[in-house]
């Protein structure tokens, strides 16, 4: 609804009753719909439905989705907006919803000045309410910053099932067998928007919301709305929601959050699907324990000691698309390169690339032997990349080590992977170096290789 319509039926219901409610000050508007306080209850919010609408589309339809939100009346979730009643008053005759009344913050509102330590709650509590309509068969299809609102305490509180529907069942809150779009241009994917979703796969509907809350994390992080500054013309924010890659990053931010992030707004909802899950999205906002600082001290400990034999560790990786490779692989050997200059816990060494074999490039780390360090033999420790998606940068690093002849080449293991996500420096940093840490640490624990050996290979 536009801003004066919804005004004017606000104040033309002020001080009657609608469904036995007592129709009290205008809280907010929508579309289709105002939001008004409950006149005698400070704790209820009444939404009444644009009348004008109603007859344009029909009070069926309507009807059909008040109910479909009064299935969620039993439904007692702490970061789900409490649903009371309604359906059409027989006196007034107007469609109304009654809900708890969750207070005039959205996020919307504060999107620019939410503090950082506020995303973490902001994160469990969005994940926890979007999975927890999915286990009950429901996909929301609208989230936004306007729709989740912000308790007093910063608990996050997910409104509006208007268009609401089961995963499984067929478009009646759509209404029509052509499959309109119903939700929020900015905030919806590629797939939905152009209505191409295979919603006999209740996997599209995660893919969905998996996107909408990557597009609200991002706002989040970049304190902007998502394609922001693709917002006029029309046609042009169409091209950019099918098209664009949002640019997320910030220096306050962990890079798991970017991460996960920028894999929610993939364009190929195939994609999302089989690189997060809910899990994906509360790890990217746990703290990360200090694994690096841990193994330090570990190899201290071993190094302070008689010196041991070593053998190699990690599988081996796999890496695709060429017209990538070069860019991937320069980061993977900046990470190596800078981790070992600046360590005096590991001895001299040495990068390298192997000669590519097909779609695989590797790098090879090589630590020359040293009884200063404990390392009796030569170590090398071998990465590459896999690109799964090149406009995004997608893919993962997976890794094998070996100790004695380190110039054989090692067969690629692809499913040993010791990073997956977007292929930047500075997202792949932390997993590269404690990788390093930890075939170091392990070389010189174990001792040496069987007698007559000429080399070991083992996985870690």
């Amino acid at each position: 609804m536009e801003k004066e319509g919804a005004q004017l039926l606000a104040e033309s219901l002020a001080g009657k009753q609608v469904g036995g409610y007592v129709v009290g000050d205008l809280l907010g508007s929508g579309k289709s719909a105002v939001v008004c306080r409950v006149a005698d209850r400070d704790d209820l919010a009444i939404k009444i439905y644009d009348p004008d609408l109603i007859e344009r589309y029909g009070a069926t339809l309507q009807l059909r989705r008040i109910e479909r939100q009064l299935e969620l009346v039993q439904e007692d979730h702490p970061n789900l907006v409490r649903t009371m009643g309604g359906g059409q008053c027989s006196a007034s005759g107007q469609y109304f919803l009654v809900m708890e009344n969750t207070g005039p913050t959205d996020l919307a509102a504060c999107i620019e000045t939410l503090p950082r330590e506020q995303i973490r709650p902001l994160v469990r509590g969005l994940v926890s309410a979007a999975a927890r309509l999915h286990e009950l068969g429901l996909v929301h299809r609208d989230i936004k910053p306007s729709n989740i609102a912000i308790r007093p305490d910063g608990t996050p509180v997910l409104l509006d099932f208007g268009v609401i529907r089961p995963v499984t069942a067929s478009d009646l809150t759509d209404g029509t067998d052509n499959r309109p779009f119903l939700g929020t241009l900015r905030y919806s994917s590629p797939e939905y928007l152009l209505r191409t979703e295979d919603n006999e796969s209740p996997d599209c509907w995660i893919a969905l919301t998996y996107y909408q809350i990557g597009a609200v994390l991002h706002d989040v992080i970049m304190r902007t709305p998502l394609f922001f500054d693709k917002s006029e013309p029309y046609a042009r924010l169409v091209n950019a929601v099918i098209y664009d890659i949002p640019v997320v990053d910030a220096g306050d931010v962990s890079p798991a959050l970017l991460n996960v992030t920028r894999q929610a707004l993939l364009k190929n909802p195939d994609q999302r699907v089989a690189n997060l899950t809910w899990q994906s999205f509360l790890d990217a906002v746990e703290p990360v324990p200090d694994q690096l600082e841990s193994l330090r001290q570990r190899i201290l400990v071993v190094q302070s000691g008689p010196p041991t034999m070593t053998v190699s560790q990690a599988s081996s990786q796999r890496v695709a698309m060429d017209t990538a490779l070069h860019k991937a692989t320069e980061e993977v050997v900046s990470v190596a390169r800078t981790t070992c200059l600046r360590e005096t816990l590991l001895p001299r060494s040495t990068v390298e690339l192997d000669r590519p074999q097909g779609q695989i490039q590797s790098v090879r780390l090589k630590f020359e032997p040293s009884a200063k360090h404990g390392l009796k033999h030569e170590l090398a420790i071998v990465f590459g990349v896999h690109l799964e998606d090149i406009p995004s940068t997608l893919g993962f690093l997976s890794s094998a080590s070996v100790i004695g002849l380190t110039d054989e080449v090692l067969a690629p293991v692809e499913d040993h992977k010791i990073y997956q996500g977007i292929l930047e420096r500075d997202l792949m940093k932390e997993s590269i170096r404690t990788h390093i840490y930890r075939v170091f640490l392990a070389a010189i624990e174990i001792e040496s290789p069987v007698q007559g050996a000429a080399s070991v290979v083992m996985t870690a």
